[in-house]
């Protein structure tokens, strides 16, 4: 899965709708510099937030150890297929069962994955560098 970044600030997007949800969400003023517009970026997860939003997971940061959550409406996807071996998981949502997250199975089956990457957690940072290279 590919996306291509069409904005990097959240103040540039066309919907206000949108504009508004995200400013709840995201606590910054101005372009994200880690988000090069045009640029393309390889996808290593899906994930609904508490927002109703959608974001995905994206390695911009070269010297991190794990990957940053963006606003899926700052990207237009140009490759939807899904990387093989991936797994889909489901949660409820406030009316109704949606889909909860999407990615490799370590991550996509433990919702601690991503906190223990930021964290440091030497095991999950050496399944992501795994799955990363894959």
């Amino acid at each position: 899965m590919r996306v291509r970044c069409i904005a990097n600030d959240v103040d540039k997007l066309p919907n206000s709708m949108v504009k508004k949800r995200l400013a709840e969400s995201i606590n910054r003023e101005g372009a994200d510099e880690n988000l090069v517009v045009d640029s393309i970026y390889i996808v290593l997860a899906v994930d609904r937030w508490g927002d109703g939003g959608i974001r995905v997971y994206l390695h911009t940061v070269e010297e991190s150890d794990y990957p940053y959550p963006y606003p899926i409406e700052m990207f237009e996807v140009i490759d939807s297929s899904v990387p093989k071996g991936w797994c889909m998981v489901f949660g409820q949502q406030p009316l109704m069962m949606g889909i909860k997250r999407l990615s490799f199975p370590e991550w996509a089956n433990d919702d601690s994955f991503y906190e223990r990457l930021v964290d440091g957690d030497e095991a999950a940072i050496a399944i992501y560098k795994h799955r990363k290279m894959e």
